[in-house]
């Protein structure tokens, strides 16, 4: 437990000396003006449009910043040989594997109060903390799937990548969903089916993150969101991609 709590640790303070949640911070300032302007164009319900555009703008913010540094924190250490050193002492693999994610989840669940800090002024404070909660819940599953993806392809570039178009892929998989079983698809072609199929049983696995973080949780009026969905697909595909991760990296040190 106490190189469990050692590696996490270390996690946050190179995030600290790495300065990236300066990044974040200019990134998140600049959001914020542009909701601002963005606000001043609209004739009505200033209110809500300032919100939301700031909301759906520093949710993507959040993880990318996310994603980079997953990456770049990782492939350093491999590349640098640290991972070697770090398992050479009573470190096991998979204890490595939980302790960085869970500095990186950590560090997610400080970058998303950071982001949702300037809603407070925005939006209702219940709805505010809903959408910080969804958010760090969001970035936990990117920064899983990122860590997952650098340990077994070793190259910040493709796993960004294959991170990013996970990303977009949960993104829009119930639309897909819905695409397949629309009016206009000839349920007659067995290629309709093939993709139906295929689609149904991708939408199976992937977390739907388009109703993580919802930017329509801050409006006035707006019903309270139900984080507990959320928070269990989260979980669940959390622990399948530690699951992929750790096999994977037992398998290539074998």
């Amino acid at each position: 437990m106490k190189a469990f709590v050692s590696i996490a640790r270390l996690t946050l303070i190179e995030a600290w000396r790495t300065r990236v949640w300066l990044l974040a911070l200019v990134a998140l300032v600049v959001l914020l003006l542009l909701a601002e302007f963005a606000a001043g164009l609209a004739i009505t319900d200033s209110a809500n449009y300032r919100s939301g555009i700031y909301a759906a703008l520093a949710r993507l913010v959040c993880v990318l910043v996310t994603m980079l540094f997953v990456a770049q924190s990782l492939a350093r250490e491999l590349a640098d040989r640290l991972l070697d050193l770090t398992l050479a002492r009573a470190v096991s693999r998979a204890q490595w594997f939980l302790a960085r994610l869970s500095g990186f989840a950590a560090g997610g669940v400080l970058l998303a109060a950071l982001a949702s800090a300037p809603l407070l002024w925005l939006a209702p404070a219940p709805a505010v903390f809903a959408w910080g909660v969804s958010l760090a819940l969001e970035l936990a599953v990117v920064a899983a799937v990122c860590q997952t993806c650098t340990v077994t392809l070793r190259q910040v570039t493709l796993a960004v990548s294959v991170t990013s178009a996970f990303y977009l892929l949960a993104r829009a998989i119930d639309a897909m969903v819905l695409m397949s079983q629309a009016a206009v698809v000839d349920p007659t072609q067995w290629t309709s089916r093939v993709v139906g199929e295929a689609v149904r049983l991708i939408a199976l696995v992937l977390p739907a993150l388009d109703r993580f973080t919802a930017a329509a949780w801050l409006q006035s009026g707006a019903e309270a969101p139900e984080l507990l969905p959320v928070a269990l697909d989260s979980v669940v595909f959390i622990v399948l991609v530690i699951a992929i991760g750790l096999f994977d990296f037992y398998r290539s040190e074998a």
